[in-house]
This record gives structure tokens, sequence and C-alpha cells, in this order.
């Protein structure tokens, strides 16, 4: 991996100047070409759940030896230029986005409860589904029905180089491809989760920066700096960077937050818990701020079934009309 270049990051006040990371990796040519979003033929977008993909917070890896980190404040020295790249690199090859192409891949299925907390008036809440498969942390498929039960919307998301994402509504007759600017709107009537907020499409973004190290939720933590590219910029100007914290000991994701123009956090996703199920390690509750309207909105997992097999057809855009059956007996119930 190569070390940091002298070329300074465009950046709003509250972002220091730092030398770009540049990622080695097979995917460079076509992250250069495609400039991640925009191009109709190869359009991407999460982000991830955060959630965001859940599965990108399983923290069931090896721990890295800890960095020292000053308990309070950012030590901006803590990694050096190569340290800082393999880092980023390493975290990032949780999203490589593969499609299955075998049947029996080990996979989980979540229980979900959304809660959205108004500034005013009554908490708002949904239920629904989350799916995936442990080999790919990209690939997520989403359904949520309606209040009365009787409509589901669903969305198929796969993250990686060349992302790629789909969402049936109720009425439609076949799955709608998101494209631009429909990354930004919600998933689903109700929710504040848009398609880029699911996939994390920033994870995948040239030029990166690594900010510094602190502590994130009371652990050690490093924070990179995204800038987003020209054709994002384009689609949706308000984004400044979004900045990722990533824990130093699991290398799991901990905090996103994406900056405005002004150089302030318009948007936060924290991770605020995890559950052991079945000696794996998952996260269970992800907050969603939104400073602005100073709103939040709560995802919680209620039950996981973490040691299914699903074939590549669950994750397939023709089959979003089909929910995936799940014995009730596979998953386990939290408190």
């Amino acid at each position: 991996m190569r070390p940091f270049n002298r070329t300074a990051i465009p950046s709003s006040p509250r972002l220091p100047k730092r030398r770009h990371l540049k990622v080695a990796s097979n995917w460079r040519s076509r992250l250069a070409s495609v400039c991640l979003l925009g191009e109709p033929s190869l359009t991407w977008l999460t982000c991830a759940f955060l959630l965001f993909p859940l599965s990108a917070g399983l923290v069931g890896m090896k721990a890295w030896a800890a960095t020292p980190v000053p308990a309070r404040g950012i030590d901006r020295k803590a990694l050096r230029g190569e340290q800082a790249s393999e880092r980023w690199q390493e975290f990032r090859n949780q999203f490589r986005g593969q499609v299955p192409a075998t049947d029996n891949e080990p996979g989980f299925a979540f229980k979900v409860r959304l809660e959205k907390f108004p500034r005013r008036g009554e908490v708002v809440t949904r239920r629904g589904f989350l799916y995936g498969v442990w080999s790919d942390q990209g690939l997520l498929r989403m359904d949520f029905p309606s209040e009365n039960g009787e409509e589901v919307t669903s969305a198929l998301l796969r993250n990686g180089p060349v992302p790629e994402a789909w969402r049936l509504a109720p009425g439609d007759k076949e799955p709608h491809r998101m494209e631009g600017i429909d990354f930004f709107a919600p998933l689903a009537a109700g929710m504040d989760y848009s398609g880029f907020d699911a996939l994390m499409p920033f994870i995948h973004w040239e030029k990166v920066s690594y900010v510094g190290s602190g502590r994130v939720i009371g652990r050690t933590a490093h924070l990179f700096a995204c800038v987003p590219p020209k054709k994002v910029k384009e689609i949706n100007p308000d984004i400044g960077y979004v900045r990722v914290a990533v824990d130093d000991a699991y290398n799991a994701l901990l905090r996103v937050e994406l900056f405005g123009r002004r150089g302030l956090v318009e948007r936060k996703f924290s991770v605020i818990g995890f559950k052991k199920v079945r000696d794996v390690w998952i996260v269970k509750t992800i907050d969603l701020l939104d400073t602005r309207s100073r709103e939040k909105t709560r995802l919680r997992i209620e039950a996981a079934a973490v040691d299914l097999s699903f074939g590549p057809e669950t994750f397939r855009k023709e089959n979003l009309d089909r929910l995936p059956q799940v014995p009730e007996k596979s998953f386990v119930f939290f408190d």
C-alpha cells in the first residue's frame, strides 16, 4: 500500500488538511472510471448500516494490538502514513460486495424495530427484517411491512466497488433500480434511512484522509475523512465529507458523521450496543441523528438468527416479491 501523498484534501473549516490515503488495490482503475455514483450501468450506492450495514458491525475478528491514544482529545499522529493506510484497507475489505454464486451460503436474519423520535409528537414505530450472508458484509436485503401488514417495501443492496441497489414498493410490478438521487430518498414510508445510509458508498471513495485517533463511545478509535468524488457532489452538493470512526481493537464501525458544506455535522450514525448470539457478536442498536431537525431514529435488533443457510435466490432482485422463510425457532430473542 502506498504512503500518503502531499496533496491536501479540499476541506471545510473543521477538517484539517491531511495527505490523501491512497489505497492500492485491483479496484483502483474501476473506481477512478466510475467515480462511485451516477453512471447508469455502474450505479452504486449504501452507507451502509450503517447501517448501515448491520453486518459491518460484526466484531468477531481477531483484535489488533492496542494503539496508544490519549483518554481525551484527538491524537493526530497516533498512526503514521503506512499504518493508517493498512488500517483503512483492512476495514474496507469487509465491503467487497460479492454476489453469492452457490447454495448454502452461511447467513443471518434480524428482526428489527425502527423508532423515530420526532422533535414534537408521538414516537413512530415500524418493524421489519434484514437478511445477509457472513461471506459478504456488503450484501443486505431489507423487508418492511406497512402498518396494516398487508403491503411490504423491499430493498436489495449490494455494496462494493461496483454497487447495485433495487427497491420494490407496494404497487410496483417489478423492482426499480436505484440511481442517482434515488439513493438519498427514504427506503420506505416513515423511515429516515435511505440507500446511502444503508450502503455506505463512501467506504469506496478514493480520496480518504486519516484525521487522527481518540475515544468514541468509550473505545479507542481511528478517524478517517472521506471526500466525495465530483459526480456525487453533482447529485448531492450538500455533502462536504464523511468522517468514519473505526474501532482499534476489532476494526469494526463505531460511528459515521456526515458533514455539510458549512463544516458542521448534519447526520450522525452511532453504534450504541452489541449483542453476543451463539458465539457471534452483532450490532444491537444504532442511532441516526439528524442535527438539523433534531430528530432521532433508533434501529434496534429484537431477534437474530445467525446460523442460517441461504441460496442465491434470496438475494436476486426478481425475488423481492417473495419473503424469505425463516423458522421462528431459529431466532434468539433479546430483552
